[in-house]
Parts: C-alpha cells; sequence; structure tokens
C-alpha cells in the first residue's frame, strides 16, 4: 500500500513537525521561505493526500480541484481559517484544521511589553540614545513616562487573548480594568481582584 502524500507550503514550519509526518507520510515542502506562488501551489497540491498550509495560502476551489478527489485533510498553522473555503471543503468530505491557541501567550506577552514600552517611553528613549542626546539633555524627570502602577487599563475583547493579558497584569499593581466585549461578561475564571467596569 502507497504511503500518503503531504504538501508542505512553507520550510520553516517545525522541523519535529516534518520528521514526524515523515514517519508515515511522503512529504514535499516547497523550498522559498516566502508565501508561496499561485502557480507553485496550485503545481504543488497535484494528487496529494494532505496539505499544510499557512495563513497566507488561499485554498479555493481552483486549489480543490487541482489536488484531486483523493485529499483527505487540510491542516493550516494558523488560529484563522477564513483562507480555506470550508463551504467547499464540507461538500467533498475534506476534513480541516487549524492550532487555535497557538498565539494566545504570544500575543499577550507582547501586548503587556507594549504597554510597559510605551508607557516608560522606551522608544523615545533609544531613539535618544541613538541621537546622542542622552548625555546632554538628561534630567531626573527626563522620559521616565508611567507605569502601570495603580493605573487603569482598557480591554476590547474578552476572549482567549483579552483574558491572557488580564491574567499577566496583578504583577504591574494595575488599579482598574475596563473592558467591552459584545458576546459576554468578563468570564467567570478571570481574575477576581480589578474593579471591572463594563464600558
Amino acid at each position: 500500500m502507497s504511503r500518503p502524500r503531504v504538501f508542505v507550503t512553507r520550510p520553516s514550519v517545525p522541523k519535529e513537525g516534518i520528521d514526524l509526518l515523515r514517519q508515515t507520510c511522503d512529504v514535499k515542502v516547497y523550498n522559498e521561505d516566502k508565501p508561496i506562488p499561485r502557480d507553485a501551489l496550485l503545481k504543488g497540491v497535484v494528487g496529494i493526500d494532505g496539505l499544510l498550509c499557512l495563513l497566507s495560502d488561499p485554498i479555493d476551489k481552483e486549489v480543490l480541484d487541482a489536488a484531486g478527489p483523493q485529499l483527505k485533510v487540510i491542516a493550516s498553522m494558523s488560529v484563522g481559517f477564513d483562507h480555506i473555503d470550508i463551504e467547499e471543503c464540507k461538500k467533498r468530505k475534506i476534513g480541516v484544521t487549524n492550532t487555535p491557541h497557538v498565539s494566545t501567550d504570544s500575543v499577550a506577552e507582547f501586548t503587556v511589553m507594549l504597554m510597559l514600552a510605551v508607557g516608560r517611553r522606551l522608544f523615545d528613549s533609544a531613539a535618544a540614545i541613538k541621537n546622542g542626546e542622552w548625555v546632554h539633555s538628561w534630567s531626573p524627570m527626563w522620559l521616565c513616562g508611567q507605569g502601570l502602577k495603580n493605573a487603569t487599563v482598557g480591554i476590547v475583547g474578552v476572549g482567549r487573548i483579552g483574558q491572557s493579558i488580564l491574567k499577566r497584569l496583578p504583577p504591574f499593581g494595575v488599579a482598574k480594568v475596563l473592558y467591552y466585549d459584545v458576546i459576554r461578561p468578563v468570564p467567570a475564571g478571570c481574575i477576581k481582584i480589578y474593579d471591572f467596569l463594563h464600558i
């Protein structure tokens, strides 16, 4: 019995994943670390059983037709899946998977990092050092900015990422959180130490 054929649209997919696939499948990987051109995608999917793609790869009827009726699964290394024609996949009984939690922690961490960097004027300070202004312009209050202690923080959306941001705020001494979420109030499992105000 022949091994399933899998096409991967980006060589930067983690090696561990590719190695795991190669244990049971014949794997072909597009060789350039940039979004795959349309013609290369249409050529690469011909005759495959499985496709591992990214958010930058539009998987529509034309791609599914090019792949052929033996295509069984499309796995997208992304949170979103709006680049895949889900209805067409349903008609063809093609399974579609994504990685819904893959970026929650990193996005929350970057958000808190940017809150600190902007509040404390990190980018202004870095520019001042680069421009040689530090030695001559320094004064005790120069570029001090404002930290998160006793601050009021606003969050729009209290889904996975919003909740993950909330969990990272207590060590900074934030006093109050204003939030807006059209779907639900602050979930029961969220941090309880804040005075949550829905706006």
